[in-house]
């Protein structure tokens, strides 16, 4: 078997001079304390936490600070010992003993701990205590062979190395991870949630000192035991790793001290027994060890968790500002390119609109219906495509207002029956008397829904039938569209509702599309709190249900959504003039198709390139109406607008109606134009029935419930 040994790297940054300095100090303290008060009669140490200090400094410097801290600790030690044994060779013998273990469990922690030097995990910590044991183990014992070999101990050879294992063992056990906890660069990982300040510090050292001092003074008092465990556990849960440490090496060293002079609780218990005295006092620090360190090492993998946790909804937030940034920038780029393909579609479907008027051949008029139909269904695609990017910027807003469901229905209807017939498809609307009522939402979404769930059956319909079923519920009404068209499969519904995704690749060649419809149709269907459903038969046929939730109103609540228009006096008949519209526009083509189509109607407009101008002309006379574009040079329609709006108010000029004529037609611009003074909107393309049907609302001819036929010449006067 091959055993395989890494070598870590370290994780922190290598320490300087000042962290040799502060290691020689601490070594020093602790050899002499130890050396001092802490060795008995018989010249036994309870603990050796001299070693510790080494093996954290050997872990945690670099190779040039090391040649350093280890000959300075080999003097100390020599210089310390040679002061209370005069046998140089002794001391020799076991500083170098001392050194070889240092560097060997430094090895040790280095390949099985990894990279961190303040052995924070449990395993870590675990290992530590194994890899601490087992090299003391080794190190008494190669000490007392030779001690064998070279001259017969004075002293019992298995006691002895009983002694001297617990006594480094012990020490490396304690001094280490204490002494690489005060070194921690990060301290505050460590602190507890509730960490307190300075004047909390202050008192719990302050309690740690009075503890001491009553230890010592009262040597026979038990108030050590029953005190140091609380005064540990708050060190650890509220303070930093020094204060932690230094209780533990503060603790250990005055109950090593007080027990070597046969004073203390363990002393007094014991009753004389020097095995017991040791063995009791070997628990207790241990076990002070045990409660303290790992309590604030727990304590700091929680919070290293918290702060990791941190740093992750960091990054998701950083991520997350990223995509909304990227939502962002995709849909402000499509909204761009719609309005870019927008102004030359524009000139297509009016130019189309405005030959249709003409005298043509039925050839010409096929050739042009070609055209037409081709431009239109370009525009439901780019309509789609706008609709769907719309509702991923979460720039869609939903009306809340009253619409009649039937007339939604029958508008539906009407507008796919010739499509049917023409199939040769039967295709019929049942609107249950539960559904034919005035109810409370967005009514043009309503009508999306269902002309896309009708559009969709149609087109992959080619016998059979075509139902639509409208039924009232408790709480709105469900939109049902059943169909015997080619079916889908059930892993094809799976992903049925998913952009830009169609039953089979075959779809987009055979019946076109490009699979937003359904998509758009679960959108607006969630943003209205409802469920859309299908189900499928491969070659029966489909059936496709939407349930609304929305509020239905009571029969003494139902209105008119539009006031009546202002009625004409038939008196004025024979006094109408023309209208003087002004329209500001920048294109060329665009102003072309605006001059033919109004043209078309009796109508001759004022055209200017700008804003600007727009601004300068309305100044100069009076106009029953403005068609303003909004993406103008010099001077935007929407800029324009505003200043015509602030000059009414500050002459008292009576207003004129302003209809913005724009690709520019999403939720929150059309909430910009109302803000701004702009009476309605007519979106790019032109349609001739909506600009008609819009002009003659604003100036009072129409109500907006009655569609206006443009007939092959007519006459729109102002009265």
């Amino acid at each position: 078997m091959n055993v395989r040994w890494r070598f870590y790297r370290l994780a922190e940054r290598r320490r300087g001079a000042h962290t040799v300095l502060a290691l020689i100090a601490i070594y020093a303290v602790f050899v002499i304390v130890v050396q001092t008060m802490c060795k008995d009669a018989a010249d036994n140490a309870p603990f050796w936490p001299a070693n510790g200090v080494v093996v954290a400094g050997i872990l945690i410097l670099p190779r040039r600070m090391r040649y350093i801290l280890v000959p300075s600790c080999l003097f100390i030690n020599i210089s310390v010992d040679s002061m209370i044994r005069l046998d140089l060779a002794d001391d020799l013998f076991y500083s170098l003993l001392n050194v070889a273990l240092c560097y060997s469990v430094a090895f040790l922690t280095r390949v099985f701990c990894g990279a961190a030097t303040d052995l924070s995990r449990p395993r870590r910590l675990f290992a530590f205590g194994v890899i601490a044991i087992a090299a003391a183990v080794v190190e008494v014992t190669i000490g007392e062979t030779l001690r064998v070999i070279f001259g017969p101990s004075k002293f019992d050879v298995l006691s002895d190395w009983r002694q001297w294992t617990n006594e480094d063992a012990l020490g490396l056990l304690v001094a280490t991870p204490a002494v690489l906890l005060i070194l921690k660069r990060d301290w505050s990982i460590y602190a507890g949630a509730g960490s307190g300040g300075v004047l909390e510090h202050c008192l719990l050292a302050m309690l740690t000192v009075a503890i001491t001092a009553t230890s010592l003074f009262f040597n026979q008092l038990v108030v050590l035991l029953f005190l140091v465990y609380p005064l540990l556990f708050s060190m650890a849960f509220r303070s930093r790793p020094p204060w932690v440490s230094g209780s533990v090496i503060a603790i250990a060293l005055t109950a090593a001290m007080l027990t070597a002079h046969g004073h203390g609780p363990f002393a007094y218990w014991s009753k004389g027994d020097e095995v017991a005295e040791q063995c009791m006092l070997q628990l207790f620090i241990v076990s002070v060890f045990i409660c303290a360190v790992p309590a604030t090492l727990a304590l700091a993998e929680r919070n290293r968790t918290a702060h990791r946790l941190v740093r992750i909804h960091a990054v998701a937030r950083q991520a997350r500002l990223a995509a909304e940034q990227a939502s962002y920038a995709k849909s402000q780029f499509v909204a761009n390119m719609s309005h870019e393909i927008r102004t030359p579609l524009n000139g297509v479907l009016g130019m189309t609109q405005a030959m249709a008027k003409d005298s043509l051949s039925d050839i010409q008029r096929d050739r042009l219906a070609v055209v037409q139909r081709s431009s239109e269904m370009l525009l439901a695609i780019l309509n789609d495509v706008l609709d769907l990017s719309k509702i991923e910027a979460g720039k869609i807003t939903l009306e809340d207002l009253p619409f009649n469901l039937e007339e939604i229905a029958q508008g539906a209807y009407a507008s796919f029956a010739a499509i049917a017939q023409k199939k040769g498809i039967s295709f019929d609307l049942s609107v249950e008397p539960s559904a034919r009522a005035v109810f409370k939402g967005d009514s043009t979404r309503v009508g999306q829904i269902i002309y896309n769930l009708v559009s969709n059956a149609l087109k992959f319909t080619e016998t059979g039938h075509v139902q639509v079923f409208i039924r009232g519920l408790e709480t709105g009404f469900t939109i049902e569209v059943r169909d015997t068209g080619i079916g889908i499969s059930a892993e094809d519904l799976k992903k049925l509702f998913a952009k830009f995704e169609q039953a089979d690749a075959s779809t987009t060649r055979q019946f076109g599309g490009t699979g937003l419809g359904l998509a758009i149709c679960k959108e607006l269907t969630l943003l209205m709190g409802g469920v859309i459903d299908a189900q499928s038969v491969v070659g029966e046929g489909s059936v496709f249900s939407v349930d609304l939730p929305l509020e239905r109103l009571p029969d003494h609540a139902v209105r008119k959504l539009i006031d009546a228009p202002p009625e004409r006096s038939e008196a004025n008949d024979d006094e109408a003039t023309p209208v003087r519209l002004l329209a500001a526009e920048d294109n060329q083509v665009n102003q072309l198709v605006l001059q033919t189509l109004l043209q078309q109607i009796g109508i001759y407009p004022v055209l200017v390139n700008d804003g600007s101008a727009a601004v300068e002309a309305w100044a100069s006379q009076d106009w029953d109406i403005i068609l303003m574009d909004m993406q103008m040079p010099v001077m935007d329609g929407l800029t324009a607008a505003r200043t015509i709006r602030e000059k009414e108010k500050l002459t008292g000029r009576a207003r004129t109606p302003i209809v913005a004529v724009t690709a520019n037609a999403m939720s929150h611009q059309i909430a910009e134009y109302r803000t701004a003074g702009i009476d309605e909107l007519v979106s790019k393309p032109i349609n001739i029935q909506q600009l008609i049907k819009t002009i003659s609302f604003t100036l009072g001819y129409a109500s907006d419930e009655e569609p206006i036929e443009a007939p092959a010449a007519c006459s729109l006067s102002r009265v």
